[in-house]
């Protein structure tokens, strides 16, 4: 699993490492366009890359009484598993 970030455009999650460099270029682009009155400080946040871990739920357990929510359950970071192409 690959990302692309830029503070304008935000994060997106891609399949290939392809896409996710496809798509900051597109960012990049999308700058360039904007870029007669001068380049925005904001293009520096341009980036793309392989994602290596993820938050995943775990021990989910019931809430107590009273409580706004059915369960709480906590968070850890466990490796990406890629998907067979």
């Amino acid at each position: 699993m690959y990302f692309s970030y830029s503070i304008e455009f935000g994060f997106a999650t891609h399949k290939t490492e392809k896409a996710a460099r496809e798509n900051a270029e597109a960012m990049l682009d999308d700058y360039r366009d904007a870029s007669h009155d001068g380049w925005s400080d904001d293009v520096e946040s341009v980036c793309w890359g392989k994602i290596i871990e993820e938050a995943v739920q775990f021990f989910c357990h019931k809430a107590p009484q009273g409580s706004q929510f059915d369960e709480i359950c906590d968070y850890e970071l466990k490796p990406v598993i890629e998907e067979a192409p």
